[in-house]
């Protein structure tokens, strides 16, 4: 008779995350009620295999959706998209509620990163919107990197834990490379007794995720107590890797199916437990029955009939355990670190992963291979194994570590934040990683490497040389500046509250009096420029008056220039005679002498009722149609001051 694992039917994945997602979420009239908060900081546009992670994670959650429950409703709040360097910038997408798959792929599809990482706001924002003071709460976060919001999560996940019914935050890292962004991340979980998963590609992503789908559709029971020491009439069971090995991991996992002749799937068990070995409280009634004995990607099951006798049933997995465990150099130590594990058969089918330094897999006799990452370099290893082995698999990665930092100039200390970071291979120009760290440490392939750090529109590089087991120092030193101009309307006069435009470009002009390319842009009030030391042509244009100065950037210095626009503001209104039909056509004309006398030359326009125009301090014509209903008048702009001006029409 053909039956189908319980592994089988979950997927590998959301069978080793199953228990930590387990019966946490939070429940409102017996619906089970969740919201996940997803990353949509800048740093999500970083690439993975040439797909920005963003892309990603939204096909990831587009996936999840689609074949989500209809009996659990689901919350959507999203970080970091709307607005730069804003730690408010969190919002609820999609309140809990019924999933309507189709609206919500449309709304994450407008979603576009670009900002910072308030993660610990945005979980007591969704703990709150589940109301964790008054039931169980679950919040699942993904997210690709560390708090920059000067929050603590560890403290907000104990108050949150504290304070709370049952709230729990199950913490998903993407893509996470620096281990201070892990230690953070899982120290919200654990805080609130939630599970910490890493994951590193599209792949794990999705695995991680269909886990938290498997554990809310159908959380696991809480294991029993351990059972007494078994009595007459009771049925034991217990485990072996091959005979005379006996499983002594409390992880193995257990359950008894009813046997039903022609029946294909398994069912629900009428038992099911965690642990070596288990005797059922509860007596099974005398029958036939199915046992399944799991542990890692090793799965038996076994006919049985269960007399109401002592009995004790032992299954054979007929597996071995691997032991993994990776250094950097032939003669180096072991690596005490978060690893990426992953073990594929030889029809490269994933059977396991884990993040742990040394790990251990339980995996059905036969041949595997066994891949390492460890920062970015890589390694892996091919062997056999074979029932009840217990193999030590230690891979060299052949590697070394380079500890980068980076001054803004000779006299700064080094810079803590605001730092971009690419590695490329020699002669190569994709990057192979990158880091928003200040400080950060890569783990590279032996080899040579050109690294780059950033600090606003400020550069530098170097080439490193990467040798196995040895640790390399780097220190750049950019030569930064920082330029924050200020612009006014006229001296004493109120300054600009919106709508200014500033550009940066080399001072330098070629033989036609054109300069280079744009350096950097902003249109803030008062922006702040860092600039490699040098000379610059600043200009900010607001309305259709601007203003310009040549500067000079200094390494370590900061500059405020103030550049006068010498504008003022034309306030029109109009008042309607006959009251013509038409839309309002507005035009603005600045007189010009010409060789035919004065002429006019239009400079701006509106189609508002009563539109305001930033102008240069001058005299303007003002001219509103609206149909066939013309008036005009000249009026004069004092720099700093509004002119008004009304216009009647016949």
């Amino acid at each position: 008779m053909k039956r189908t694992g319980i592994l089988g039917r979950l997927g590998l994945a959301a069978a080793l995350l199953l228990a930590g997602f387990s019966a946490t979420l939070a429940r409102a009239d017996d619906r089970a009620r969740a919201i996940l908060v997803l990353d949509a900081s800048g740093s999500m546009w970083g690439q993975i295999d040439g797909k920005a992670k963003w892309d990603i994670a939204r096909a990831a959650v587009d996936r999840l959706v689609t074949g989500w429950d209809p009996a659990i409703d689901l919350g959507l709040t999203v970080y970091g998209h709307r607005t730069k360097g804003s730690c408010d910038d969190i919002e609820d997408v999609m309140p809990v509620g019924p999933v309507d798959p189709a609206k919500l792929k449309a709304a994450i599809a407008k979603i576009s990163p670009k900002g910072k990482t308030p993660l610990t706001a945005a979980v007591r924002r969704a703990a709150e919107a589940l109301k964790y003071t008054e039931n169980a709460a679950t919040v699942i976060l993904v997210s690709d990197g560390e708090e920059t919001c000067d929050l603590d999560p560890c403290a907000i996940a104990s108050e949150l834990e504290a304070r709370g019914v049952g709230f729990t935050a199950h913490v998903i890292g993407f893509d996470i490379r620096d281990e201070a962004a892990k230690a953070q991340l899982k120290c919200i979980a654990d805080n609130t007794g939630g599970t910490f998963v890493l994951a590193d590609d599209a792949a794990s992503l999705q695995n991680a995720l269909t886990a938290v789908a498997a554990a809310t559709a159908a959380p696991t029971p809480t294991p029993p107590a351990p059972a007494p020491a078994p009595a007459k009439g009771r049925t034991s069971f217990s485990a072996v890797y091959a005979p005379g090995a006996p499983v002594e991991d409390k992880d193995l996992r257990w359950g008894v199916y009813l046997d039903v002749p022609g029946q294909e799937d398994l069912g629900q068990p009428v038992a099911s437990h965690y642990s070596a070995h288990w005797t059922p409280g509860d007596p099974i009634p005398p029958g036939d029955y199915i046992v399944v004995a799991s542990l890692g990607a090793a799965s038996v099951q076994q006919p049985v009939k269960i007399t109401g006798e002592k009995q004790e049933i032992v299954l054979d997995l007929g597996a071995a355990v691997v032991l993994p465990a990776i250094r950097e150099s032939e003669t180096g130590p072991l690596i005490a670190t978060e690893v990426a594990w992953k073990i594929h058969d030889m029809t490269d089918r994933e059977v396991g992963y884990s993040f742990k330094p040394e790990p251990d897999f339980t995996v059905p006799a036969g041949s595997y291979r066994l891949t390492a990452r460890y920062g970015d370099a890589k390694g892996e290893a091919t062997f056999d194994v074979k029932p009840g082995e217990k193999p030590r698999v230690v891979i060299t990665l052949g590697s070394g570590t380079v500890e980068a930092e980076v001054r803004p100039s000779a006299g700064e200390a080094p810079a803590t934040d605001g730092v971009s970071w690419k590695v490329f291979a020699e002669n190569s120009g994709d990057s192979l990683t990158y880091s928003y760290k200040g400080n950060p440490v890569f783990h590279l392939t032996a080899g040579t490497y050109r690294i780059t750090a950033t600090i606003g529109e400020a550069t530098g590089e170097s080439t490193v040389t990467v040798t196995p087991g040895e640790t390399t120092k780097l220190s750049l030193v950019l030569g930064v500046g920082l330029l924050k101009p200020v612009a006014i309307f006229a001296p004493g006069a109120p300054k600009p509250t919106k709508d200014l435009s500033w550009q940066i470009f080399p001072a330098a002009t070629d033989l036609a009096g054109n300069r280079g390319e744009m350096v950097a842009y902003s249109y803030d009030l008062t922006p702040s420029f860092k600039l490699p030391a040098g000379q610059y042509f600043v200009k900010v244009t607001t309305g259709i008056a601007e203003a310009s100065a040549e500067i000079e950037v200094k390494a370590g210095a900061a500059l405020a220039p103030e550049l006068n626009l010498n504008a003022g503001a034309i306030v029109a209104k109009a008042t309607l005679g006959a009251k013509p039909e038409g839309d309002y056509s507005w035009k603005i004309y600045r007189t010009i002498a010409a060789i035919t006398g004065v002429e006019r030359e239009q400079v701006s326009y509106a189609y508002d009722a009563a539109p305001i125009w930033i102008v240069p301090a001058g005299t303007y014509v003002v001219e509103l149609k609206m149909g066939d209903a013309v008036a005009e008048a000249e009026v004069t702009v004092e720099a700093g001051k509004p002119a008004p001006v009304t216009l009647t029409l016949p």
